[in-house]
């Protein structure tokens, strides 16, 4: 698997995930709140393992974005390791910043690199697979995460 092929495999994750239920928590504090997406232990491990995929390909050619990730993965692990507790307000509110900046760096990592590379003609048509009725699949944003 090649960076760009990963890039598109998570941002694949991120986009159909809204219909996921699995992968959102409804509470904060043991409250009922706003649905709101936020990878697990389990979904890291994945996207380890994807990694790993991109690494044993490309070697030490692989975008900076997935050396970025990778780092990311482990401080979270180390980070919630002790903690497996998911409906402890700290530890939600930690997984749902880190998934947040995941989808962020990852759409910058579309919007500047990935797409351009594909000619105007292509970005007009990938910007109309993104506009319209469909909702967002950022939360707290009007942005829209891109394939």
């Amino acid at each position: 698997m090649r960076s760009v092929e990963f890039c598109y495999w998570l941002q694949g994750f991120f986009e159909l995930s809204h219909l996921t239920e699995g992968v959102y928590a409804s509470h904060t504090d043991g409250k009922p709140a706003a649905t709101t997406l936020f990878l697990q232990k389990p979904h890291y491990q994945c996207i380890q393992d994807h990694i790993n995929l991109v690494k044993t390909y490309e070697g030490a050619k692989v975008l900076p974005f997935v050396h970025w990730l990778e780092g990311c993965i482990a401080g979270y692990l180390v980070s919630s390791a002790a903690t497996n507790d998911y409906d402890a307000a700290p530890a939600f509110a930690q997984a749902v910043d880190i998934t947040k900046e995941i989808q962020t760096r990852l759409g910058n990592l579309f919007a500047h690199e990935i797409d351009p590379s594909y000619g105007k003609d292509k970005q007009d048509a990938m910007n109309q697979a993104h506009t319209g009725t469909r909702p967002s699949r950022i939360h707290d944003s009007d942005r829209r995460l891109r394939c």
